[in-house]
């Protein structure tokens, strides 16, 4: 493939106060960019060192950075990636689960304040902390309460099944 020079105005750029002339290379990898992104790939080749020098580095179409770059950087801070997820998710812990049913963390927090911190079933205190269990409707998605934790292990066994629900209850009671 044979580089065309166009006979164009080149646009200029202001950066930290100073005007320059965007030089062939610029466009060059935005042309390049734009070709390996009409293609569907991920990567765009300049066959120029990056800034730190790695030779003939592949690019990343997203954001331009060298992969042998990215490489290293991903190991150097493949702790510090890892601590700030592990953080999130604890410091979320409840809001990320009540989202999967649909709730906020204060329609959750009044619909244990109405069922007074107990177990809809047994009437067991829920402990603050302890792992709760948010029943809901498999088929309507709709919340019915929260359980503790046996409670909601003997519906599941019984498949949510209220009429094997009742026989176990019939069977209890003989």
């Amino acid at each position: 493939m044979t580089d065309i020079m166009l006979n164009v105005k080149l646009p200029i750029f202001k950066k930290k106060g100073h005007s320059y002339v965007a030089s062939e290379y610029k466009l060059k990898v935005k042309r390049l960019v734009e070709e390996a992104t009409a293609k569907g790939e991920n990567f765009y080749f300049t066959g120029e060192p990056c800034k730190h020098g790695h030779e003939n580095p592949k690019r990343y179409v997203k954001n331009g950075h060298c992969l042998e770059c990215a490489k290293i950087n991903k190991q150097k801070n493949k702790g510090k990636y890892k601590n700030k997820v592990k953080e999130y998710y604890k410091n979320n812990k409840l809001r990320l689960r009540v989202q999967t049913y649909g709730l906020t963390v204060d329609q959750f927090d009044k619909l244990y304040d109405d069922q007074k911190g107990q177990c809809v079933i047994c009437l067991t205190d829920l402990l603050e902390g302890s792992k709760t269990h948010i029943d809901h409707c498999k088929e309507t998605k709709k919340v019915r309460g929260i359980l503790c934790r046996n409670c909601n292990v003997a519906i599941g066994h019984l498949r949510h099944n209220p009429e094997l629900l009742r026989k176990a209850a019939l069977y209890c009671e003989d």
